[in-house]
């Protein structure tokens, strides 16, 4: 239940920069393998937010979770789109 509180509380964090820091720590903090699949469904939730920073922290904390190939194809899945929109934003 702590991790949950704790990933719910990132949400409410204002600061971005801690954000990302709360992030990029929690697999240190919860490191028991029994979470991962956990931390990796809630992590994935987050690639939802309108917060760049927020979507890129997320991506690279994911590269240090070990993912099933499932997961990895569900999170690809997500993040070709948000690379494609980037893809069109960018002026030449």
């Amino acid at each position: 239940e702590l991790l949950y509180f704790y990933l719910d509380v990132i949400d409410l964090v204002t600061n971005n920069e801690t954000r990302c820091q709360m992030i990029a720590l929690v697999t240190d903090i919860f490191c028991d393998d029994f979470l991962q699949t956990d931390i990796v469904s809630k992590l994935e939730e987050k690639l939802d937010s309108n917060n760049v920073d927020v979507i890129k922290q997320v991506l690279s904390t994911l590269t240090t979770i070990p993912l099933s190939d499932s997961t990895d194809r569900r999170i690809r899945e997500k993040i070709i789109p948000m690379i494609m929109t980037g893809v069109l934003d960018v002026k030449v």
